[in-house]
């Protein structure tokens, strides 16, 4: 279900909830191929009879790491660590492709995919496509991770789908 933390017109309160119903293209935390409870937090403004998105967050008690930081603490250390790894196994292996070499490319492919309650990569797909070969690359990049430590939510392992941005700068 959905709560408010401000009171809002009731009018607005139904929209709402039926325009997240029809506009949010995500999958929820799975657990046994079954969706378990997770929370988001959508920020909107509404003025002159319109809403406006402003953030949205989905919130995962553990967040799915790359490997090679199981010794650090869980929070913000160990996500920094990971997430490091993961940049440096991604640029080690990136390359600019010709076409977007011969164009002076720059800019952000960004590729969305599960990471299944083993660490695998699934389904990895463009949400925002730059062009020239570069969506190419970005997804064969995300082919070649190695797998993952699992998502965890209620301390079970679970399926979280996560969106990736790929930098080019190919001039």
């Amino acid at each position: 279900g959905f709560r408010f933390r401000q009171t809002i017109d009731e009018y607005y309160k139904k929209e709402i909830i039926r325009l997240l119903k029809l506009a949010l293209p995500f999958n929820p935390a799975t657990r046994d191929d079954q969706p378990v409870c997770n929370l988001m937090q959508l920020t909107m403004e509404i003025s002159d009879n319109e809403i406006h998105i402003i953030d949205f967050k989905e919130f995962i008690e553990e967040m799915p790491t790359f490997p090679g930081c199981e010794d650090q603490p869980i929070g913000q250390e160990k996500t920094a660590c990971a997430n490091k790894k993961m940049l440096a196994f991604i640029y080690s292996i990136l390359q600019c492709p010709s076409d977007a070499l011969e164009n002076n490319i720059s800019g952000t492919s960004v590729v969305r995919f599960t990471i299944d309650a083993d660490g695998n990569i699934q389904n990895p797909y463009i949400v925002k496509k730059l062009g020239y070969g570069c969506d190419e690359e970005a997804l064969f990049v995300v082919e070649q991770l190695p797998r993952f430590n699992p998502g965890i939510q209620w301390g079970e392992f679970v399926s979280i789908q996560f969106n990736l941005p790929i930098k080019f700068n190919c001039n």
